[in-house]
């Protein structure tokens, strides 16, 4: 019998990023993220401060 996914339960299921605070439901979604802004730490950290500096505060440098 095929155990059926409870939403409530998700939260022990997610996929953290080794790098950021971000968390996915599935693997592919986190693969596609380390794809969009790296897979090493120094990589990473660049790509998600510049697109949440901008996202954020309207530039790439962060909090001005």
């Amino acid at each position: 019998m095929e155990e059926k996914t409870n939403p409530e339960n998700n939260v022990n299921n997610l996929c953290k990023c080794p790098f950021c605070p971000c968390c996915f439901c599935n693997e592919a979604d986190l693969q596609r993220h380390m794809e969009t802004y790296g897979t090493s730490k120094a990589e990473h950290d660049e790509g998600f401060r510049k697109v949440h500096g901008r996202l954020e505060h309207g530039s790439g440098g962060g909090a001005e």
